[in-house]
C-alpha cells in the first residue's frame, strides 16, 4: 500500500517562535495573522539567492552582526546530525527581516516559496526569530538552545540556517530549521524548453523504490523510476516539456515498516522543487498565496469543495469522479483529529490499509497526505502542484477519497489538520487481476533472470488454479493436495513434470510479492493463476491467490 506525507509541512507541528525583546520594557504585541508579502526590505535580500538548488554556497549577508559565530554555536549544541545549508541562513535573515519589519512571521505557504527561492535542498521546518538589543547575549543564546533541542527529537536528518543581522538599533537573530532525507547534485532552476535534467540523490537515511515524477504541464505527469547507481546515488533524467513555464520535479521513495514488503510501505517525498523553462523565476509569491481567497464561513462545507475541485478536473479528463466513502472518511476524520490535537506529528499509521480492508473497502495503491492549512484554496492549489499528489488524484484507475479536517487544539493554533487519502477499492475481476498477477511475475522473472524472461502462460495450469480459487472463496478449505489441485489442469505437456503450487492471501498482491515467488520459482518455464475475491482465510473480501508453476525435471 502506498500512503505518503505532504513533506513540506512535515516539520510545521514544531510551532515557529518569534518575540520581541526590548530590555527593561517586556511588553508583548498582540497576535497578528500571518504575514503573505514579503515586506521591501525582506524582499531585497533575495537578490542574494543562488541560481541552483542544493548549491551550498556561502552567502555574505548585509548588515551581518555575528552569524557565524551563532552558526558555530548552533553546530555545537545541535550536534552532529544536524548539517549547516548556507540557503537557510539566507532564509532565515528574509523571515528575521520580514519579523522585524511586520511584527508577525511568513505564512506557512510562503515559507515554502522561500525555501524554493533561496535554492534550499531541503524541506521547510521550523523557524525562531529574537529582535533584542546586541547586549540580551543570554537571550539569543536560549533561543540557539531551543531550536538545537528539536534536532535531536525529530529523529529525521536535519539542515540549519542561523542569521544574525542589524536592524535599526537591534539585532535579529533567526534560525531556519530544514529536513533532507536526501542530498542531490545541484539542479539549475533555469532549464532550456524540451531539455531533459539530470536528477541524482544520495540518501541520508534507508527508502527504497524511488521515483521521479515530472510535471509536464496541466494535468500531466511523468512518473520515471530511478536507477540505483553503483555509489549508492539514485539518478533519473526528467523530460522537460517544450512549452515554456514553471514545472515541479519531485523524488519519491518508500519507508517501510520494520517488518514487511514495500508494498506495505508509506511513501515520503524526498525532493519537491520547481525549474522554469523558457521563462524567468518570479521575484514575488504566486497570487493564492499572497491573497487567498476567504474560506467558506461554514467549515463543515470544505471537504466537499476540495473533492469538487479534484472531480472537476477529473471530469474535463474524461475519468470518473472520486467517491468519498464513509467508513473510509470516518479513519481520515479519526487521524486528523489526532493530528490536530498534537504538536509533534505521529508515527505514520502502517496498519492503516488493514483497517481500510476490515471496514469493507480493501485499498490498492493508496496515496494519503497528512498536512497544516489555514484557507481552502492554498491546500487544494498547492496539493496539485505537488507532482506526486496530482498524479494519484488523476490517475483513472483510483474509485475512492476520504478526508478528514480538524481545527487545530495543539500549537500552531488558528490552522487546521487533514488527513486525506485516495485510493482504488480493490473489486477482483479474475480475467483482468490474472492478467496483472501474470505480468507481475514475468517482470520480477526478467529482473531475477535475465531482461525479459518471461513465463511460458497455460491454459491448463490457469483452468486448475482458478476452479481451485474459485472453491475456495465459496468456503471451501485453502488447497492442500497438489495432486487433486494439478489433475483439473487436464493433459499438460509430458516434458512439464516438475511442478509446483504456490496460494495466497491477503488483498493486494504486489510486485514485492511476486519478486519472493519468483525467487523460489525461477527454475520452472510455465505458469497458471487463478485469483477470486470472498471471506477468505479469515479476511473480510480477502484475495485469494493460487499459482501453478511447471517446468522440465532437469531444468537448472
Amino acid at each position: 500500500m502506498f500512503v505518503s506525507t505532504r513533506f513540506f509541512g512535515l516539520f510545521s507541528r514544531l510551532a515557529a517562535i518569534a518575540s520581541l525583546l526590548f530590555l527593561g520594557a517586556c511588553s508583548v504585541p498582540p497576535p497578528k495573522p500571518p504575514v503573505r508579502e514579503l515586506p521591501p526590505p525582506a524582499t531585497a535580500l533575495l537578490s542574494l539567492a543562488p541560481n541552483s538548488y542544493g548549491q551550498n554556497t556561502a552567502v555574505n549577508l548585509p548588515g551581518d552582526v555575528g552569524s557565524g559565530m551563532a552558526q558555530a554555536a548552533f553546530a555545537g549544541m545541535a550536534g552532529p546530525t544536524a548539517s549547516h545549508e548556507s540557503e537557510l541562513d539566507l532564509v532565515a535573515a528574509v523571515v528575521g527581516k520580514t519579523f522585524a519589519e511586520a511584527g508577525e512571521l511568513p505564512a506557512r505557504t510562503l515559507l515554502t516559496w522561500l525555501y524554493w527561492k533561496c535554492g534550499a535542498g531541503s524541506s521547510p521546518g521550523p523557524v525562531n526569530v529574537l529582535v533584542a538589543p546586541a547586549t540580551a547575549e543570554g537571550y539569543f543564546k536560549q533561543h540557539l538552545q531551543a531550536m538545537a533541542a528539536i534536532v535531536p527529537a525529530a529523529k529525521a536528518p536535519m539542515t540549519y540556517g542561523v542569521a544574525r543581522i542589524q536592524v535599526g538599533e537591534n539585532v535579529v537573530q533567526a534560525v531556519a530549521l530544514g529536513i533532507r532525507n536526501a542530498r542531490f547534485t545541484p539542479i539549475a532552476k533555469s532549464q532550456t524548453p524540451g531539455s531533459t535534467v539530470p536528477v541524482r540523490v544520495t540518501l541520508e537515511r534507508p527508502f527504497s523504490d524511488l521515483n521521479l515524477y515530472v510535471d509536464q504541464g496541466g494535468p500531466e505527469v511523468l512518473k520515471v523510476p530511478m536507477t540505483k547507481e553503483a555509489d549508492g546515488s539514485y539518478a533519473a533524467n526528467a523530460p522537460i516539456p517544450s512549452t515554456p513555464g514553471r514545472y515541479f520535479l519531485e523524488v519519491v521513495g518508500m519507508r517501510t515498516p520494520a517488518e514487511g514488503s514495500s508494498d506495505r510501505g508509506w511513501l515520503s517525498s524526498l525532493v519537491w522543487l520547481p525549474v522554469y523553462a523558457g521563462a524567468a523565476e518570479p521575484t514575488e509569491p504566486d497570487e493564492f498565496i499572497r491573497h487567498p481567497p476567504k474560506n467558506h464561513p461554514d467549515a463543515a462545507a470544505w471537504p466537499t469543495q476540495i473533492i469538487a475541485a479534484y472531480n472537476e478536473a477529473r471530469t474535463r479528463l474524461g475519468r470518473t469522479p472520486l467517491q468519498p466513502e464513509q467508513a473510509a472518511t470516518a479513519i481520515a476524520q479519526e487521524r486528523s483529529q489526532q493530528l490536530a490535537s498534537v504538536s509533534q506529528l505521529p508515527p505514520a499509521d502502517f496498519n492503516l490499509p488493514q483497517r481500510m480492508a476490515d471496514a469493507g473497502l480493501p485499498p490498492r495503491n493508496m496515496h494519503g497526505y497528512v498536512d497544516q492549512f489555514e484557507y481552502v484554496s492554498e491546500y487544494i492549489t498547492l496539493h496539485l502542484l505537488q507532482p506526486a499528489a496530482r498524479y494519484a488524484l488523476y490517475n483513472p484507475d483510483m474509485t475512492t477519497i476520504a478526508l478528514g479536517l480538524s481545527a487545530r487544539t495543539a500549537a500552531p493554533l488558528g490552522m487546521w489538520s487533514s488527513a486525506e487519502y485516495v485510493f482504488e477499492i480493490i473489486r477482483v475481476d479474475p480475467p483482468r487481476e490474472r492478467e496483472r498477477l501474470l505480468g507481475l511475475l514475468d517482470a520480477a522473472r526478467g529482473a531475477a533472470v535475465a531482461p525479459g524472461s518471461t513465463f511460458t502462460r497455460d491454459a491448463g495450469l490457469t483452468k486448475a488454479a482458478q476452479e481451485t480459487a474459485d472453491a475456495v472463496c465459496k468456503g471451501g478449505a485453502l488447497p492442500t493436495d497438489a495432486k487433486a489441485v494439478f489433475a483439473k489442469a487436464g493433459a499438460l505437456d509430458p516434458s512439464l513434470r516438475d511442478r509446483l503450487g504456490v496460494p495466497w492471501t491477503g488483498y493486494d498482491f504486489g510486485s514485492g510479492d511476486a519478486a519472493a515467488i519468483v525467487e523460489k520459482t525461477k527454475k520452472f518455464t510455465h505458469a497458471g493463476a487463478g485469483v477470486c475475491q470472498g471471506n477468505v482465510d479469515g479476511l473480510k473480501n480477502g484475495v485469494m491467490v493460487l499459482l501453478l508453476f511447471a517446468g522440465p525435471l532437469d531444468q537448472p
